[in-house]
C-alpha cells in the first residue's frame, strides 16, 4: 500500500513517529515522497545488513574450512524474525499501520536481496576450490611447484603440450612433480555434502568423482593392483577379488566373508562374474538361499555366463532350500547352457534323453549330446558314446571305435568304463571258449 494513501489518523502517527517532523499534514506527506521511502528503505538494509556481519564472518570461516551447516536463508530469517520482534513491541497492543507495513514490505525485499548476496557469498568461497583450468570444483586436485591447486587430469593434458603454468608463464611445471592434495579434497567434499552449494553443482561434481575414481581403478587393475581398484569400485576388480577370497589364490587367504563382501559389489554393479560367485555363495553356503542363488544366476546367465545356466538347471533338477523342483525347467536351463557349448551341459542334455527325464527319451538325441561333450574330453561322456555304440544303441555299432572311446574314459580314471571293459573282456573270453568248444565237437 502506498504510504500516500494513509488517512489522517495514520498521517499523525508517522510524523509523530518522526522527530524533525512537525505537526502539519503537509510535513507528513513531505516525508513519505519516493525519494524519502527510498532513503528509509536503504537504512534499513544498512542495518539489516550490519546485523548480518557477526553471523556472515561466521560462515565465511566455517565454509573455508568446509564445514559449514549454517544455512543462510536460516539467517536471515532468524535477523528478519529479530527485527520483526522488536517492532512489534514498539507497537504494544496497537495494530500495525498501512506506512508500517508498506515498509514492512520493503523490509523483505531488501531481506531477499540480502540471502540472495549471501549465497552469492557462499558459492564465491568455493572458488579457491575451483581448478583454474576447467572452472570446476576439484575431485582430484594436485598441488604444483608454482603452489597453485588444479584438477588433475585437467592439468595432465594442458602438460602435453605446455610446461608453462596456467596461471603464471613464467613458471614451468614439472608433469613428475603432481602431489594429490588429500586435504583440499577432504575440504571439498565436505563443502559438497554441507548442502551450502547449489544441487547441481553438488550432482555433477558426485558424478565427475565417480568417473575420476573408475579411471584410477581402471589403471591400478591394469598395473596389477587388483585390491587398490576393487576399493575404488571397479566392478571387474570386485569379481577378481571375490575369487582370491572363496579360492585362497594370488596371495590372498581364504575368506568366504570377504569373498561374499566383493561378489555382492560386483553382482550389484552388473558383473556377471560376480553375480556368479554370489549365486555359488547363497547355493552352497553354511545357510542356504535357493531363491536368491536362482535371482543372480539368471542374471548372470542373461549376460552369457554359461556356468550360471548350468547351476540354475541344477538347483531346478534337485529342489531345495526354498526351490520347488521343475524337471522341464531345469532341462530348458542345461540347453541354454549346451547350446554356448558347456560340455558339462552337454553331457547332461544326454542323460537327460537317454533317461527321458524332463524330456521324452530319445536314444539319437542323446548319444548326440554325448558325443557333443566327449570331443571336449569329457571321461563320463566318453564312456557313454563308447558304451552305445559297442551296443548299437542310437545308431550305428561300431565295436572297435566303442571301445577306444571306453579306454580314454578308463584312462581319466571313469571306473564305470573300466568295468564295462572288463565285463566285456570276460563275455568276449566266455563266448571265444564256446566257439573253441563247438570247433572241438
Amino acid at each position: 500500500m502506498s504510504l500516500l494513501s494513509g488517512d489522517s489518523k495514520t498521517m499523525a502517527q508517522l510524523s509523530s513517529s518522526n522527530p524533525k517532523a512537525g505537526n502539519s499534514a503537509p510535513e507528513a506527506l513531505a516525508l513519505n515522497t519516493a525519494g524519502e521511502q527510498e532513503k528509509r528503505a536503504e537504512k534499513r538494509f544498512r542495518e539489516l545488513a550490519s546485523s548480518l556481519s557477526e553471523e556472515r564472518a561466521k560462515t565465511i570461516s566455517m565454509l573455508r574450512t568446509s564445514v559449514s551447516e549454517v544455512d543462510s536463508d536460516s539467517m536471515v530469517q532468524c535477523s528478519s524474525s529479530s527485527k520483526r520482534k522488536a517492532g512489534n513491541a514498539a507497537y504494544k497492543t496497537d495494530p500495525p499501520t498501512p506506512e508500517a507495513l508498506a515498509l514492512g514490505t520493503a523490509d523483505n525485499d531488501q531481506e531477499g536481496h540480502v540471502t540472495k548476496r549471501t549465497r552469492e557469498l557462499a558459492l564465491s568461497l568455493s572458488e579457491e576450490y575451483i581448478c583454474a583450468i576447467t572452472q570446476e570444483l576439484m575431485v582430484d586436485p594436485v598441488t604444483t611447484d608454482d603452489g597453485n591447486t588444479y584438477e588433475r587430469m585437467a592439468l595432465q593434458s594442458w602438460l602435453e603440450t605446455s610446461t608453462k603454468c596456467p596461471l603464471d608463464p613464467s613458471v614451468t611445471i614439472d608433469p613428475n612433480r603432481l602431489i594429490s592434495s588429500r586435504a583440499i579434497f577432504k575440504s571439498i567434499e565436505k563443502l559438497v555434502n554441507s548442502g551450502n552449494i547449489d544441487e547441481g553443482i553438488r550432482s555433477e561434481w558426485l558424478a565427475r568423482k565417480k568417473k575420476v575414481g573408475l579411471a584410477k581403478a581402471q589403471k591400478f587393475f591394469a598395473e596389477g593392483k587388483v585390491l587398490e581398484a576393487a576399493k575404488l569400485g571397479l566392478s571387474t576388480a570386485q569379481a577378481y577379488m571375490s575369487d582370491n577370497y572363496f579360492f585362497g589364490t594370488n596371495g590372498f587367504e581364504k575368506d568366504l566373508d570377504k569373498s561374499f563382501e566383493f561378489a555382492t559389489k560386483a553382482a550389484e554393479a552388473g558383473d556377471s562374474i560376480g553375480q556368479f560367485r554370489l549365486g555359488y555363495l547363497y547355493m552352497s553356503g553354511t545357510t542356504k538361499d535357493w531363491g536368491t542363488a536362482l535371482k543372480w544366476y539368471k542374471r548372470a546367465a542373461e549376460q552369457g555366463c554359461f556356468k550360471a545356466a548350468t547351476n540354475t538347471g541344477s538347483i531346478y533338477d534337485e529342489g531345495g532350500h526354498g526351490v520347488q523342483k521343475d524337471l522341464k525347467a531345469a532341462f530348458t536351463w542345461y540347453k541354454k547352457a549346451a547350446d554356448q557349448g558347456r560340455y558339462i551341459a552337454q553331457y547332461v542334455i544326454g542323460i537327460k534323453f537317454y533317461y527321458g527325464r524332463g524330456v521324452a527319451k530319445h536314444l539319437g538325441s542323446a548319444r548326440g549330446w554325448f558325443v557333443l561333450s566327449a570331443d571336449q574330453g569329457l571321461a563320463r561322456a566318453q564312456r557313454f558314446v563308447g558304451m552305445m555304440m559297442v551296443k548299437g544303441d542310437g545308431g550305428s555299432k561300431s565295436f572297435g571305435a566303442g571301445t577306444i572311446l571306453l579306454e580314454k574314459a578308463a584312462a581319466q580314471g571313469d571306473e564305470k568304463a573300466m568295468e564295462f571293459l572288463s565285463d566285456y573282456e570276460k563275455l568276449a573270453e566266455k563266448a571265444l571258449a564256446v566257439k573253441a568248444l563247438e570247433v572241438c565237437a
